[in-house]
């Protein structure tokens, strides 16, 4: 309804007998992270198609699940972070908690003691292990929330480890290639000297994917 005038586009890939993939505008506009020439352009059509061979595909498909799985390993990163911090603002609390319900039971004592009988002071003496026993409590359960966050902050490594064991996965088979070996060098070699720290190496990760992607272009025009 309306003036506008609504046109459904079919994305397809289809391999060819030479080896190579027909691969639709579209989906090479969104590979490359960028809106496609009949989006800009509104109900305008075209039929235009671009050729790449399988392993060119592949590589465009691998940098898009890096650049996805990098988003996901800094929110878990962030996450650990709170985490820790939480953590150590409870510890913080209950420390100072602990502190001062001390120096008042000694506060107490300094000035009861000094004006009542061994019958009194049998009372307080309870009292006050009272209270211990109750400060004795509230640092258990302290343990056990740290015990709790310990575990979330183990399952959370875990899964970036993981993560990180995947992106290793996908660049492992780009070593066979003359394609960054240099880039790819340094991003393993860095992956190497900071075990389950990988966010140290975001700079070189960025530089490799800049290879590829200058590489990648190089490559398609070449073909054009």
């Amino acid at each position: 309804m309306g003036n506008g005038e609504s046109t459904t586009r079919r994305i397809a890939l289809q391999r060819s007998d030479d080896g190579t993939i027909q691969i639709t505008e579209n989906v090479l506009a969104h590979l490359k992270g960028k809106k496609s020439e009949s989006t800009l352009n509104g109900s305008q059509q075209h039929s235009v198609e671009e050729f790449y061979n399988e392993d060119e595909l592949k590589e465009m498909l691998e940098q898009a699940y890096r650049k996805g799985q990098e988003s996901e390993y800094k929110k878990s990163v962030h996450d650990i972070d709170l985490l820790k911090q939480k953590l150590e603002e409870r510890e913080k609390s209950l420390k100072e908690e602990h502190t001062h319900k001390l120096q008042e039971i000694e506060n107490y004592w300094k000035e009861k003691l000094s004006m009542q009988d061994n019958q009194e002071v049998e009372s307080y003496k309870k009292l006050a292990e009272e209270k211990e026993a109750k400060l004795v409590e509230k640092e258990a359960e302290l343990d056990n929330v740290k015990n709790e966050l310990h575990k979330k902050l183990v399952n959370l490594s875990d899964e970036f480890d993981r993560g990180v064991k995947e992106i290793e996965d996908k660049i492992n088979p780009l070593q066979q290639k003359s394609v960054c070996n240099e880039s790819l060098g340094l991003v393993l070699s860095c992956y190497k000297a900071n075990n389950g720290k990988p966010l140290r190496c975001s700079q070189e990760v960025k530089d490799f994917m800049n290879c590829v992607q200058e590489t990648r272009v190089k490559q398609m025009k070449k073909n054009i």
